[in-house]
This record gives C-alpha cells, structure tokens and sequence, in this order.
C-alpha cells in the first residue's frame, strides 16, 4: 500500500483530534438524553391512559419529559459547547 492508514480518519485525511472526539460524545449524549425523554413521553401517555401509579404524579413525567428533549436538542445542536470546551477552531 502506498498510503498510510490512518485509524479514524475524517475526509480530510487527518486524524480525529481532542475536538472532534469531543463534539461526537456531546452528540451521543444528546441523542441518548433525547430518547430518553422520548420514552418518557410514551410512558407518560400510557399512565396516563391506565391508572396512574399512587404517589406519582404525570406531571413529573412530562416535566423530565420537556427537560430531556431540551437539553438532548440542545446538545444536538452541540458546536457551541464544543467551543465553550476548547475555544474558536484556529484552523478552519
């Protein structure tokens, strides 16, 4: 072979850095947390169909609900923790 392998390569050809590991957890912890309120979203419509568990209300339901969603959107949308972590990309 005459090129190099270069393990987790992005299209440029360069190594993954600190940055870009960084941005891709963010992410996945974003999609995690969104389906995770996701789910809570269905489970709270399901209690709220049947006889709701004594001592829980809903509400809790749809407000961890509302949270999850939010937080996962927003860490979706994840480039502006990445640059609060570790500043403005000096090489764009």
């Amino acid at each position: 072979m005459s090129e190099p392998i270069i393990p987790y390569a992005t299209v440029e050809r360069r190594p993954l850095s600190g940055r870009d590991l960084f941005g891709v957890v963010v992410r996945t912890i974003g999609v995690l947390l969104f389906l995770w309120g996701l789910y809570a979203a269905m489970y709270a419509t399901a209690a709220g169909a049947n006889t709701p568990v004594v001592g829980q209300s809903l509400a809790s339901y749809w407000m961890f609900t509302a949270f999850a969603m939010g937080a996962g959107g927003a860490l979706l949308k994840g480039e502006w923790l990445v640059i609060f972590a570790y500043g403005r990309d000096r090489n764009p």
